[in-house]
């Protein structure tokens, strides 16, 4: 009975150290528009989030840069009635369109001078220690000798017991 309970919990921790685990989750952020404000004005967000911007009332747009100077990040188009527009703040994006401090600043064309603005800042996910091929297999290797091992002293004590 030990014997397939001890397989199970190997194959379930060499599982683990393979990253066949689960992905850390993903959230979605809404910023709505109406009036002349993004609320919210900033979005703290992680990387790998998307933002989601939801047209409540009015036309509007959003627009990457600063002081109706588009810097090229993320555009949703003319202003419109009515609409959503979604960015996915993922690696690539971030390294396609790096800013200082990974802050990315937006506006609103039609209502920039009633100060619609808003800021994106995406927070470092803290980087996880990579481990290479060879750690994973000698890793795996190690905990198989020691079940192995394990499996052995409980047959030679039920033996003699």
């Amino acid at each position: 009975m030990c014997e397939g309970r001890g397989k199970s919990a190997g194959i379930m921790v060499i599982a683990a150290l393979c990253g066949a685990g689960p992905a850390l989750a993903q959230t979605t952020h809404t910023v709505n528009l109406s009036g002349s404000s993004f609320t919210p004005a900033t979005s703290m967000i992680q990387a790998g989030d998307t933002v989601h911007w939801v047209w409540l009332e009015g036309q509007h747009n959003v627009v990457s840069g600063v002081g109706g100077v588009p810097d090229g990040n993320f555009n949703s188009g003319a202003p419109v009635f009515g609409a959503t527009f979604d960015v996915l703040f993922d690696q690539a994006f971030l390294d396609a369109n790096p800013m200082p401090n990974n802050e990315y600043p937006y506006y609103c064309d039609p209502h920039l001078p009633l100060g619609m603005t808003g800021t994106i800042i995406v927070e470092a996910v803290e980087d996880v220690p990579a481990v290479s091929e060879w750690g994973v297999m000698i890793t795996a290797l190690m905990i198989l000798l020691v079940g192995t091992g394990l499996l052995r002293r409980g047959r030679v004590a039920s033996r003699t017991a």
